[in-house]
C-alpha cells in the first residue's frame, strides 16, 4: 500500500511540475513576444533599438538581433534613398541653371537682330519673320521647361510649399441658367 501511495504522490507531483513549468513557460513566452512587439514598435517609430539579450542563446535573443539587423538595413536604405534624392535635386538645379544662361543669349541676340532690321527696315530673307517667330517660340518653350525644372527643384527641397485653402468657386450652368457655389 505505501507503494500506492508513492506512487501516486510522484505522478501527482509530476503532473503538478509539468504544469508549473508549462505555465511559467507559457508566461515566459509571454513575455518575450511582448518585449518583441515593443521592437517592431520601436522600429516604426523609427526609435533605435539595442540588443538587451545579446550573448545569449534563446529564441528571443536570436529574434531581437534579427530585428536589430532589420533596422540597420532600413536605416541604411533610407540614407542611400535620401542622398540619392537630394544628388537628383542639385543635378536639377545645375541643369536649370545651366540651361538659363543660354537662353538669356538666345533672348539677347533675338532682340539685338530684331532691333537691328527695325533701324534699317532690311531684310536679307523674306522668311525671316518666320524664323524669328519660331526662334521666338522655341526660347519661350525652353524658358517654361526650365522655369518648370527650377519649381520643381524648389518644391522638393520645400522652399515652395503647397497648402489647401477653402475657396468658393463659382460657375453657371448653361443648361439650366443657374448658378452654383461649391467650397473646396
Amino acid at each position: 500500500m505505501n507503494i500506492i501511495i508513492i506512487v501516486v504522490a510522484v505522478t501527482a507531483g509530476v503532473i503538478l511540475g509539468g504544469t508549473a513549468m508549462y505555465v511559467y513557460q507559457g508566461k515566459c513566452r509571454q513575455k518575450e513576444l511582448k518585449l518583441l512587439a515593443e521592437c517592431m514598435e520601436k522600429i516604426l517609430r523609427e526609435e533605435k533599438i539595442r540588443e538587451t539579450k545579446a550573448g545569449e542563446e534563446t529564441l528571443y535573443a536570436r529574434l531581437e538581433s534579427r530585428l536589430v539587423r532589420i533596422q540597420e538595413m532600413l536605416n541604411g536604405r533610407t540614407e542611400a534613398a535620401e542622398k540619392s534624392k537630394d544628388e537628383i535635386q542639385k543635378l536639377i538645379s545645375e541643369i536649370a541653371h545651366q540651361m538659363r544662361t543660354p537662353l538669356a543669349n538666345i533672348r539677347t541676340y533675338q532682340e539685338l537682330l530684331e532691333e537691328e532690321w527695325s533701324k534699317t527696315g532690311t531684310k536679307t530673307d523674306e522668311n525671316v519673320d518666320n524664323y524669328l517667330n519660331a526662334m521666338r517660340s522655341g526660347e519661350q518653350q525652353l524658358e517654361f521647361l526650365t522655369e518648370g525644372f527650377v519649381k520643381m527643384s524648389r518644391l522638393e527641397q520645400n522652399m515652395i510649399q503647397i497648402r489647401k485653402d477653402r475657396e468658393k468657386l463659382s460657375w453657371k450652368n448653361s443648361k439650366e441658367g443657374r448658378r452654383k457655389t461649391d467650397c473646396i
